[in-house]
């Protein structure tokens, strides 16, 4: 009885073979004759070689980017409350978008007009963990402010009082500071709000349109 040889391959196997084994010829004949062209070429087909594999090796580690990033917002819209005494209340538009473990400088200015008699009230809200220390002054230099007596908003959402006298139309508030965001990201937003108007509910308080925030990251 035959026995086929353990040795002895279907054809299919054979070429299979064959083709891996011309691959190898070639392989061999490509680096012999690197391997005797003249030096230059050499090191010029080496330095190809490791350069190559030193972008492919970069790609897979990320790099950490020192971009300075800013974040700003323009008020677009005149926002208007009406009445005495009125709490302070988020802004629509001055909202700014912070990240966590990062410390901002703060500037911004908050362009006021109102009705009737009485004052203003202003605050900020901050994500939690978060440390502000943010100051704030009217176009004349008046800082009058019951809540801290210091013209610094050093609390989340406490609120300064008695800014910008009364019948002293049209007077921006400036703003500048620091926050130190804690871990967790989240959005640093103006409040305000009308106060003590002796009973004039009537009173309006405006926010107008050209007020911006700006965070710059340090």
């Amino acid at each position: 009885m035959y026995r086929q040889p353990l040795y002895d391959h279907p054809s299919s196997l054979t070429n299979k073979y064959d083709g891996l084994y011309i691959n190898y010829k070639n392989l061999n004949k490509n680096m012999i004759k690197i391997l005797k062209a003249p030096i230059l070429a050499q090191l010029i087909f080496l330095a190809t070689l490791v350069a190559a594999t030193v972008l492919a090796v970069l790609a897979f580690i990320p790099l950490e980017s020192n971009a300075v990033v800013v974040e700003a917002v323009r008020k677009n819209v005149d926002e208007v409350v009406v009445g005495d005494d009125v709490p302070a209340q988020d802004d629509d538009e001055l909202v700014l978008p912070l990240t966590k473990n990062k410390t901002y400088i703060i500037d911004g200015a908050i362009l006021i007009d109102f009705t009737g008699t009485g004052d203003q009230r202003i605050a900020f809200t901050s994500p939690a963990g978060s440390t502000i220390d943010l100051t704030y002054i009217d176009s004349k230099g008046v800082v009058v402010d019951t809540a801290t007596g210091s013209g610094v908003l050093e609390i989340s959402g406490a609120e300064a009082q008695y800014i910008v006298g009364t019948n002293l139309r049209r007077r921006p508030i400036l703003i500048s500071g620091t926050i130190e965001m804690g871990s967790t990201s989240g959005d640093l937003t103006f409040q305000w709000g009308h106060y003590k108007s002796s009973g004039d509910d009537a009173a309006t308080t405006t926010v107008e349109a050209g007020s911006f925030l700006r965070a710059d990251q340090i």
